[in-house]
């Protein structure tokens, strides 16, 4: 990487950022970042000629991480957590220090994106009554994220004006770090209660369909080693099979029997890592499956890495960029 922005860089600039950028034969890479103890902000514009797999490692102190897609698709596999397929603004939302990640486009052309990253000391004060959130970055391990599993989250006008109004601020000026703060902290709390939010036009359902598909979601995250049927799942939650079928893809981007399995692997992965005496033949059955052969691949199906790729810091990307085009 060399140091600065490349001439004619046509993207806003964040004043007082460290940049510097890349060129390789697939294309260039510009980068301008803020980072302390307590949080970071990044903008990364990759421009792409043709498309080739970039690999991404991610280091941040223990807390709260979101990517946001300025434009282009952003799809990316992050190991032990699976695919994440972005469109322009929407965000994602992982928990975590370190991890990770093998990035693909569909297509040729400039892809930027933001990540932003909160400690949990940063924001204590936001997550202490997220429960969720909270188990979240206590299930987290080093290497091992945890990837939050909803509805895709939009910028909404007030994210995209904070996000303004960061990036129209002096990053090398110390005055400005107590406004830079609680901005940050604001986006925090907007983007937190976001994944939540009820919209008819985004969710593309309405509101009673949304919170009984959302139901579905809770019967069977209670319930990982219970395979119930659609029809089983239906008749639990008031929803006809047609409609449960259509619409919980649309909260999880799973059908319902492989978002259970993929929440059982999860389980699994981080078993697999605190246990590194225990042979990986003794977690097939607990992760839902009947052999090891069949574990290994459909671990490597919903974790975009092997079983025994978690004990290591080595991981085998061949091929799993090419899949990123199938499930996108």
């Amino acid at each position: 990487m060399q140091n600065g922005l490349p001439p004619r860089y046509d993207e806003a600039v964040f004043k007082g950022s460290d940049s510097s950028h890349f060129k390789a034969p697939f294309g260039s890479i510009v980068n301008q970042e803020y980072n302390n103890v307590y949080f970071s902000i990044n903008k990364t514009c990759i421009t792409w000629i043709k498309p080739e797999s970039i690999i991404c490692e991610y280091d941040y102190p223990e807390g709260i991480f979101t990517r946001i897609v300025l434009f282009q698709p952003v799809h990316e596999r992050i190991k032990g957590a699976g695919v994440i397929n972005l469109k322009k603004d929407q965000f994602s939302i992982l928990a975590g220090s370190s991890w990770k990640g093998v990035m693909v486009p569909l297509k040729p052309g400039k892809h930027c994106f933001f990540h932003i990253s909160w400690s949990s000391q940063f924001v204590h004060d936001i997550i202490k009554d997220e429960p969720e959130l909270l188990e979240a970055i206590n299930f987290s391990l080093y290497g091992f994220p945890y990837r939050f599993v909803n509805a895709p989250n939009y910028l909404d006008s007030t994210m995209k004006q904070v996000l303004y109004e960061i990036t129209e601020m002096n990053f090398a000026s110390k005055k400005n770090l107590p406004v830079l703060s609680e901005h940050l902290k604001k986006l925090c709390r907007l983007i937190v209660g976001q994944r939540k939010h009820f919209d008819p036009v985004k969710r593309e359902m309405n509101e009673k369909d949304w919170h009984l598909s959302h139901s579905a979601k809770k019967l069977i995250d209670e319930n990982l080693h219970t395979q119930f049927t659609t029809k089983e799942i239906s008749i639990n939650i008031g929803m006809n099979e047609y409609k449960l079928k259509k619409l919980f893809p649309r909260i999880t981007g799973f059908t319902l029997e492989e978002y259970r399995k993929y929440k059982l692997c999860v389980k699994v992965g981080r078993q697999i890592i605190e246990q590194p005496d225990e042979p990986l033949k003794n977690f097939y059955a607990e992760a839902g499956f009947s052999n090891h052969p069949n574990f290994s691949r459909g671990f490597l199906r919903h974790c975009s890495c092997k079983p025994t790729q978690l004990r290591s810091k080595e991981w085998d990307v061949n091929g799993i960029s090419n899949d990123l085009n199938d499930e996108a």
